[in-house]
């Protein structure tokens, strides 16, 4: 009873053990990208961890903190795109996923566009009853059974937005958890996991206060920065809420202006959808262009010069039947994203970033 209890435990603790979702080459989250390849020519760009490396911390490893950090974004115990992280300017170089189109042909509050008189049925079935009055041509009252509605669907067709951004604890020690976390419960993750392993959680260098801003940018970078938290994958390329929240993380998005965000690249993000329309799968990769010397708070962020898109769509047997890209300047002008195909924005950022390849073969 006693080997079987022990080994009921081991199963357990194997189950709950953190699933690393950072690794050298996104290995369990390939899928997202097309034909399971990564793109070329990023790794070269990030600049290296801000941790000291002559004091690290004493629950790290230099060899864990290798810039970029290629990180399988999970949420509800399931990953959902990938991202290209610089630990360095604490910023996505790029993030990849596939588009999902919602229902929007399913509304939620449909309005026939007329008005019907009598009977109170619709569709062959009684919907509510109303007691009417034919000399003042009114009814008394109405009555009905509230039905709430569809909660799934209802995610589906909304941007579902969680009111908070988490961070990713494998930035900071690979043994916490593999799914992204509230900065708060991180700190909570961080004392349990020193308690656990003998790390001494007097020492400055070992605080959850040192660890998680020096490991990857978090909300007070943000807040009063005059720059916004702009979405390199955006919600509302997917359906559903655990794959729309698990795009609020700190470690998918940059800091954009005011104008680009909500107004020029939301456009833009919004024909994607359009441009999907035939598409087996559209395959997306977005990303930004790293500033020389332009930063927020201090040099704590990096602000992006440009950011990019660039997307491949294939049809029901996979092969690649149309591409496109777009290219825009991060700053608050009128102009819109600048569309062009996916030869000339790689064109165009090898003057930027050097020679890259998004998709295997340029996606033709």
């Amino acid at each position: 009873m006693k080997m079987m209890l022990s080994l009921a435990w081991l199963l357990i603790a194997i189950a709950h053990k953190a699933e690393p979702l950072i690794s050298e080459h996104f290995n369990v989250c390939r899928d997202v990208f097309y034909r399971g390849q990564l793109p070329q020519g990023f790794h070269g760009i990030a600049l290296p961890h801000r941790f000291n490396p002559s004091d690290l911390p004493d629950g790290i490893k230099a060899e864990e903190l290798t810039s970029p950090a290629y990180i399988c974004q999970q949420y509800g115990n399931q990953y959902h795109f990938a991202s290209l992280y610089d630990r360095g300017r604490r910023v996505p170089l790029y993030s990849a996923y596939i588009l999902e189109k919602r229902p929007t042909d399913k509304p939620t509050n449909k309005r026939p566009g007329f008005f019907n008189i009598e009977p109170r049925q619709y569709g062959n079935q009684y919907h509510y009853a109303s007691l009417y009055d034919r000399g003042r041509r009114g009814p008394f009252y109405s009555a009905y059974i509230l039905d709430r509605i569809n909660q799934e669907i209802t995610d589906k067709l909304t941007n579902h937005r969680p009111g908070f951004f988490t961070i990713e604890p494998q930035l900071i020690y690979r043994g916490l958890s593999g799914t992204m976390s509230r900065e708060r419960d991180t700190r909570y993750a961080i004392i349990q996991y020193n308690k656990d392993h003998g790390i001494d959680n007097s020492k400055e260098k070992n605080r959850p206060s040192y660890l998680i801003p020096t490991s990857q940018a978090d909300d007070d970078d943000y807040t009063n920065s005059g720059y916004e938290r702009g979405h390199v994958n955006p919600n509302g390329h997917h359906a559903g809420s655990d794959k729309q929240n698990a795009t609020f993380t700190l470690t998918n998005v940059v800091p954009m202006t005011k104008k680009l965000n909500t107004n020029i690249w939301n456009k833009y993000e919004n024909k994607m959808i359009g441009y999907a329309d035939g598409c087996k799968a559209m395959y997306v990769v977005t990303g930004i262009v790293p500033s020389n010397n332009k930063w927020i708070k201090g040099d704590r962020v990096n602000i992006p010069s440009h950011v990019w898109n660039a997307y491949c769509c294939v049809d029901n047997n996979y092969k690649p039947i149309k591409s496109g890209a777009g290219l825009r300047e991060n700053d608050d002008s009128d102009d819109p994203v600048n569309e062009m195909g996916l030869n000339e924005l790689q064109e165009q950022l090898k003057n930027l970033l050097g020679t890259i390849a998004i998709f295997q073969n340029n996606c033709a």
